[in-house]
């Protein structure tokens, strides 16, 4: 598969993230609660559904930014992001599904909505960190190799 489409799949994963996090997150607006008296969701008993919902959106737009970085990678840089992201993406999940909800400071809860947003974040600066490495090493063999062509 060429790198094009690589990094184009990025993209509709985002999207497709985003667009389940949107579904999840407004039962009402999707015909969850059809049957409910009461308009409180925990009377539609889809609570749950709407913390998933809320992930999926924080999932679908560090994808997206993460994408919008992988524009720049070259094929060294895809490769070395992908080995990244095969240890990263498991641990992150189970240290978000194990770990969370927090006490962060008294009366506040880091939810794992809030922990999915934070990891996610933390995967988009190690992916710019990455294409900028693998940019980095091009540009030193480029001025190294023009420098030996010049003494010879």
């Amino acid at each position: 598969m060429k790198l094009t489409y690589k990094k184009i799949s990025i993209f509709v994963i985002a999207g497709v993230a985003y667009l389940a996090g949107i579904f999840f997150s407004n039962p009402v607006a999707f015909g969850f609660c059809t049957k409910a008296k009461d308009a409180t969701l925990y009377m539609c008993g889809v609570s749950g559904a709407i913390n998933i919902g809320w992930s999926f959106i924080d999932i679908g737009q560090s994808l997206a930014i993460v994408a919008v970085i992988l524009v720049f990678a070259n094929a060294r840089a895809w490769h070395m992001w992908v080995r990244f992201s095969i240890w990263f993406v498991p641990i992150s999940a189970l240290v978000i599904i194990s770990v969370f909800p927090i006490p962060f400071v008294p009366g506040f809860e880091l939810s794992r909505a809030n922990a999915t947003y934070l990891f996610g974040n933390i995967y988009a600066i190690i992916t710019a960190f990455i294409v900028a490495v693998s940019w980095i090493r091009i540009w030193f063999k480029r001025r190294s190799l023009s420098k030996s062509k010049a003494i010879n």
